[in-house]
């Protein structure tokens, strides 16, 4: 897994971005509520980029289910890099709302999910 280093690296992956998933686990010993979600289960938060070859470009895995998405993204590291401007985007790109909302919807059509769990290891 290698997170793009140049532009030309970040322009050849810009719109293969197409994937979101979430799993489910079983009660862990003495958790209390902290992995209890909002839907009733317990889970962990998987939060992960993957293009459109199946590679996965981003990896934050061990928030608690509890967590909304807005704390997910803050918290990792990607955030971090990207307001240390360590990421090294295109300079001339800019990054659109509404481009965003429809990668984010499209990325969680169920196709999408089975698609990236068909391909995983099982942890």
């Amino acid at each position: 897994m290698t997170v793009p280093q140049t532009e030309e690296e970040w322009k050849e992956i810009q719109n293969i971005f197409s994937c979101l998933a979430n799993t489910l686990l079983y009660v862990m010993h003495l958790s209390g509520s902290e992995y209890f979600n909002y839907k009733g289960t317990f889970s962990i938060i998987l939060f992960a980029s993957v293009d459109a070859n199946y590679c996965f470009r981003y990896i934050d895995v061990g928030t608690n289910g509890r967590t909304n998405d807005a704390a997910v993204f803050s918290n990792s590291s990607l955030y971090a890099a990207l307001q240390a401007n360590m990421l090294n985007f295109p300079k001339n790109g800019i990054f659109v709302a509404e481009i965003f909302n429809y990668r984010l919807s499209r990325a969680r059509r169920p196709h999408c999910r089975k698609c990236i769990w068909n391909f995983s290891l099982p942890i």
